[in-house]
């Protein structure tokens, strides 16, 4: 068994956000020491584990928390220019913080026959929280310069599905050995909820 906790920090986030936690956890049984297997002679190793583990994804702009200003030389309509001044060309988001995947996974290995068949079936699943996307602006708010979006935690996903791998050595005599391998994945993926707008 195994554990771990983690705090990580990231200077892209205003300080009330730039701090989280992640912790880390594994675990395992190997079945066939245990004294009620030891009359499955063919079962040469079956094992059950499985793991949980949070990671943190803090891939935003540098500046994605503050506004931005454009300055302009001189602008109006050539009958009537104006000095200079300021647009807005970007919006910043002080409630970004961090995205959060929570990973686990379930498998049992096995290996049979004396080791002539091997493998592992796991079952695993990816939870993604608080998404990093950029959200689209109306034009009509005159944020034109450097892209009308801004960066924001607007979703949640979940990932999921089986693996499955199984070796074989069909043959395996004097100068010969023949093995077969099989690999086998399925993947699904989810949108829980993604908020158009802010």
């Amino acid at each position: 068994m195994g554990a771990s906790l983690r705090r990580d920090g990231s200077s892209v986030f205003i300080p009330e956000n730039r701090w989280s936690f992640f912790s880390a956890l594994s675990a395992g049984w190997i079945i066939s020491e245990e004294a009620f297997m030891q009359s499955l002679s063919f079962v040469d190793m079956l094992k059950i584990r499985g793991s949980f583990g949070q990671t943190g994804n803090q891939e935003i702009s540098p500046v994605a928390t503050t506004d931005g200003f454009t300055g302009w030389a001189r602008y109006g309509s050539r009958e009537n220019l104006v000095g200079s001044g300021d647009n807005v060309s970007r919006i910043g988001n002080e409630d970004l913080t961090w995205e959060t995947t929570n990973a686990y996974d379930l498998g049992i290995d096995f290996e049979l026959i004396n080791n002539r068949i091997s493998g592992s079936v796991v079952y695993y699943q990816q939870n993604v929280t608080d998404m990093i996307l950029n959200v689209p602006i109306a034009q009509s708010s005159g944020i034109f310069s450097g892209g009308p979006s801004i960066s924001a935690n607007i979703g949640d996903m979940k990932n999921f599905g089986f693996e499955f791998l199984l070796n074989t050595v069909v043959i395996d005599k004097n100068d010969f050995r023949w093995d077969v391998n099989f690999n086998f994945t399925t993947n699904r993926n989810e949108i829980l909820t993604l908020e158009e707008s802010l």
